[in-house]
């Protein structure tokens, strides 16, 4: 007589979960009866739990309520990938996952949900860099390497005789004979030197390149000449 007030009290329940767990409970106050593939569930609270390797443990509430069969559906979701970011030279370039930062590379099994996303990387001085990323996810680990392209060329410069001041825009960088790492762009260069009358002319400078310029030479400034006669 139990068994068949049972019966008549409780409603016919089907679990789908995708993808198949590994393990998977149905728990509550009541006991859970199975019958030809099907839950015999007594209204009330219940939680179905589940586990898979490589994605986040399931375990969500449900109501059972009336007489009718009911199916619940539920998806497992993929655990997070473990991301490192390195760039090369190794200069210290912020780091953004979908418009989000995630911090400075280099970076250490960052937990990025698996799927594709675009990362972007800057660095003081050197050309931004994007890339679409697919993460696995699962919890597997994958490493990203970037390479950053300089701002900047490796500008040489000389003077006869040496010793000038030189100056770009009006800012001095230094004394002849230099080498001085100058950001891509127009300036005006200035050299100038006790004595000497001082040199100008217009400098560009391209991106990644090292550039030797040919050497400047320094007039020296016309003199004064006083006479007195009587």
């Amino acid at each position: 007589m139990a068994g068949a007030g049972f019966v008549f009290l409780a409603t016919p329940v089907s679990v789908e979960i995708a993808p198949a767990p590994e393990e998977a409970s149905v728990d509550g106050v009541w006991p859970v009866v199975e019958v030809g593939g099907r839950l015999l569930l007594i209204p009330g609270e219940y939680r179905v739990r589940a586990s898979r390797p490589g994605f986040e443990p399931l375990d969500e509430p449900v109501v059972v309520a009336g007489s009718e069969h009911r199916v619940l559906d539920f998806t497992m979701e993929k655990l997070p990938g473990l991301v490192s970011f390195a760039v090369e030279p190794p200069v210290a370039a912020s780091v953004t996952v979908d418009g989000t930062p995630v911090g400075t590379a280099p970076l250490t099994d960052v937990e990025i949900p698996a799927g594709v996303h675009d990362v972007a990387f800057e660095a003081d001085r050197y050309r931004p860099a994007t890339m679409r990323l697919q993460v696995k996810g699962l919890g597997e680990r994958q490493t990203v390497e970037v390479a950053l392209s300089p701002l900047w060329s490796e500008v040489s410069i000389t003077s006869a005789p040496a010793g000038a001041r030189v100056l770009l825009d009006g800012e001095e960088i230094g004394r002849t004979p230099l080498t001085e790492e100058i950001l891509e762009g127009r300036y005006a260069l200035s050299l100038e030197l006790e004595d000497h009358d001082t040199l100008t002319d217009t400098l560009d400078v391209p991106a990644d390149r090292t550039l030797e310029l040919p050497m400047f030479t320094l007039v020296e400034s016309d003199g004064t000449l006083a006479l007195q006669t009587t």
